[in-house]
C-alpha cells in the first residue's frame, strides 16, 4: 500500500473516531427523558407525580399508601394512553377494589390515597369512587366517561383550551403576572354551576376540569382543580386544600404559600394571594375553610402578609437591593441599614394596594413612599394618587419611621392601630381613613 493511501485511510479513521466521540459527548449532554414501563407499554413521564405535596406526605408517613398511590397513578396513566371503552359493569372496579380479607390498609387510608390523586391530578377528570354492598372501597371511572369517543372529544376540547392559554402565558416571565393571568382567566371565563333549584350542581362535569374547558361552569372543585391544572402546567407550586364542603388552593410565590380561592372571588381579588387572617371576616367563612384532617397538614412556610398589587422596591442608601410583590420578602433583606420602601403602581385598572402585618425593626432609618407614576388628570378631573396601605394587624413601632403619599385603611377584618412605642412617626400627604386606622401615641410629626 502506498504512503498516500495510508495517509488517506488514517485520516478517514481519525475523522470517524472524532465524529463518534462528538456524538457520544452530545448524547451525554442532552437531558435524559424519564420513562416508565407499565403493562408492557413505555410512557414518557412528562407529568411527575413525585413532586405532589400529597404524595410526598404519604412517602414520609406510610409506605403501603405510597405504593398504592404509585400503582393507581400508573394504572390510570396507562388507561389514559390506551383510551379504551369500559363495560358499564366494570366502571367502579376499573382501578381498585378493596379486599377486606387481605388488605393492610384501612378504608380511610385507601380513601386518603384516592383523594390525593383526585385533587392533585386534575387530568384524570373521569376518575371516581364508590362503595359496594360490603362497604368495600371501589375506585374507577364515572359512567358518563366510559366511552372512549366521549373522552376523546373532551380531551380535544381541553387541549384546544390549553393552546389558547399557552398563547397568553408564553410571553409572561414575571411570576406574579403569570399567577394573576391564570387567576383572571379562570374567574373571567366561568361561572358557578347551579341546578334548577339554585343548588350546587351535582353533574360530574361540574366537579372537574371539564366544567371549565367545555361548559364554562362549575362548583368549587372545578375552580380549584382548574387552578391546580394550570399552575402545574406553568410550573407554579399549587396545593389544593379541602374542608367539609369546600375546596380552594395554596399557590407558591417566592418560597411562601398564599391562599387563593377562585370560587368566592367575585372579580375583585378578595381571595387573591391572602393569608389565613382572611378567614376572620365572619364565622361562616372560617367554618367553610376549616380544612379536612383526612388530608395533609398545611406547609410551615405560610405567608404572613398578603401579596400586594404593585411592585415594592427596597432601596438601601439610594440603591435598589430588592423588588417584590411580597412585603415579607422585602423585610427579609433588613439588616440595620438606611432603607426606603418605594410602592409602585401595578396597572391602571387594578387598585394600587399594599399590605402590612408588621414593620421589621431591623433598620436605622426607614421611609415608605409612593412612586406616583400615573397621570395628573383623568379626563378633566385632577387625580391625586396615593397608595392604599391595608393594615392586616396592629403595628407597634419601636423606631422612627417616615410615611409619604399613602392612604391607610383597615384590613377587611377590623380597624387597626399604629402604636408608637417610644418612636416618632413622620407623615406627609397621609390619610388614616375615618374610623379605619388610628395612631396611639403623641409623637406624630406632619411634614410639609
Amino acid at each position: 500500500m502506498s504512503r498516500n493511501k495510508k495517509i488517506v485511510i488514517i485520516s478517514i479513521c481519525s475523522f470517524v473516531f472524532i465524529g463518534f466521540l462528538v456524538t457520544v459527548l452530545c448524547l451525554c449532554l442532552i437531558p435524559k427523558t424519564k420513562y416508565y414501563k407499565y403493562n408492557g407499554e413505555i410512557y414518557n413521564d412528562s407529568y411527575d407525580y413525585k413532586d405532589d405535596y400529597g404524595y410526598l406526605y404519604l412517602k414520609e408517613k406510610n409506605s403501603t399508601q405510597t405504593k398504592l398511590y404509585e400503582d393507581l397513578y400508573l394504572n390510570m396513566t396507562d388507561f389514559y394512553h390506551k383510551n379504551l371503552d369500559v363495560k358499564e359493569e366494570d366502571c367502579y372496579t376499573l382501578f381498585y377494589k378493596e379486599d377486606k380479607n387481605n388488605n393492610t390498609l384501612t378504608q380511610d387510608e385507601i380513601m386518603q390515597v384516592y383523594f390525593f390523586i383526585n385533587i392533585e391530578n386534575p387530568k384524570f377528570y373521569w376518575m371516581t369512587y364508590n362503595f359496594d354492598e360490603n362497604d368495600c372501597a371501589l375506585l374507577g371511572i364515572c359512567r358518563r366517561y366510559r366511552k372512549k369517543n366521549d373522552r376523546t372529544l373532551l380531551d380535544k376540547k381541553i387541549n384546544d383550551g390549553l393552546k389558547k392559554i399557552d398563547n397568553i402565558i408564553e410571553n409572561i416571565d414575571d411570576e406574579f403576572d403569570k399567577l394573576k393571568t391564570i387567576y383572571d382567566y379562570i374567574v373571567g371565563n366561568m361561572k358557578y354551576a347551579y341546578d334548577e333549584n339554585r343548588q350546587p350542581s351535582e353533574e360530574p362535569w361540574a366537579h372537574n376540569i371539564v366544567g371549565f374547558f367545555v361548559n364554562n361552569e362549575g362548583v368549587c372543585e372545578t375552580y380549584a382543580k382548574t387552578f391546580k391544572f394550570l399552575c402545574d402546567r406553568y410550573n407554579i407550586g399549587n396545593i389544593p386544600v379541602v374542608s367539609e364542603d369546600h375546596i380552594w388552593n395554596l399557590a407558591l410565590f417566592e418560597d411562601e404559600w398564599y391562599i387563593f380561592d377562585l370560587t368566592w372571588d367575585g372579580h375583585n381579588y378578595t381571595y387573591f394571594g391572602k393569608t389565613e387572617e382572611i378567614y376572620e371576616i365572619d364565622p361562616s367563612d372560617r367554618e367553610s375553610h376549616e380544612y379536612s384532617e383526612l388530608l395533609y397538614p398545611l406547609p410551615d412556610n405560610m405567608a404572613k402578609t398578603p401579596l400586594s398589587f404593585g411592585l415594592i422596591d427596597l432601596k438601601e442608601d439610594g440603591n435598589i437591593i430588592a423588588t417584590s410583590h411580597s412585603m415579607d420578602t422585602i423585610f427579609s433583606y433588613f439588616n440595620n441599614g438606611n432603607y426606603e420602601i418605594v410602592l409602585n403602581k401595578y396597572e391602571d385598572e387594578v387598585m394600587t394596594k399594599f399590605y402590612l402585618s408588621y414593620i421589621d425593626s431591623n433598620y436605622n432609618t426607614l421611609t415608605i413612599d409612593y412612586n406616583k407614576s400615573g397621570p395628573e388628570y383623568y379626563g378633566s378631573t385632577p387625580v391625586k394618587e396615593r397608595a392604599i396601605i391595608s393594615l392586616e394587624k396592629d403595628i407597634i413601632l419601636t423606631k422612627d419611621i417616615t410615611i409619604k403619599e399613602a392612604y391607610f385603611r383597615k384590613s377587611e377584618i377590623k380597624a387597626r392601630k399604629i402604636i408608637l412605642n417610644d418612636a416618632t412617626i413622620y407623615l406627609k400627604n397621609v390619610s388614616l381613613g375615618t374610623n379605619m386606622v388610628t395612631i396611639e401615641g403623641d409623637s406624630i410629626v406632619y411634614l410639609d
